[in-house]
């Protein structure tokens, strides 16, 4: 697929999926940066080549893990999501179960995820209506 094609569909695809437009644009240079970075187009590059650029990114540029992290969103994400392509070290998206009552997330969710519940106080036992 030709350069500016590619591009063009991801923007796209980004788009349809609700990305804001700073969204857009960092993923679209993340995945430019990735293919500059081995000379070749996005489409055609796969699990080898993310892991060598990680390593590159960490070792050579000192990353950041906020750097690693919008890299791995960018890749996994943006282009292998674009590509219908999935890497296999990429885990799939948990979904939080559906709960009907308030009372069940104190005592469901938050313990399964490790925090601790918090109640919060209405507005409006604070400011009774007059």
């Amino acid at each position: 697929m030709e350069k500016k094609a590619l591009k063009q569909r991801m923007r796209e695809d980004l788009q349809l999926r609700g990305f804001s437009p700073h969204t857009q644009k960092e993923y679209l240079m993340r995945v430019t940066l990735f293919a500059r970075y081995f000379g070749r187009l996005p489409d055609k590059l796969g699990e080898k080549e993310v892991k060598e650029y990680f390593l590159h990114l960490v070792r050579d540029k000192h990353a950041s893990y906020g750097v690693l992290n919008m890299t791995y969103c960018c890749l996994c994400r943006g282009l292998f999501r674009f590509l219908n392509r999935r890497l296999p070290w990429a885990s799939a998206q948990q979904s939080l179960p559906f709960y009907e009552r308030a009372e069940d997330v104190a005592t469901g969710l938050m313990p399964s995820l490790g925090y601790r519940f918090v109640p919060l106080i209405s507005l409006t036992s604070l400011h009774p209506e007059t």
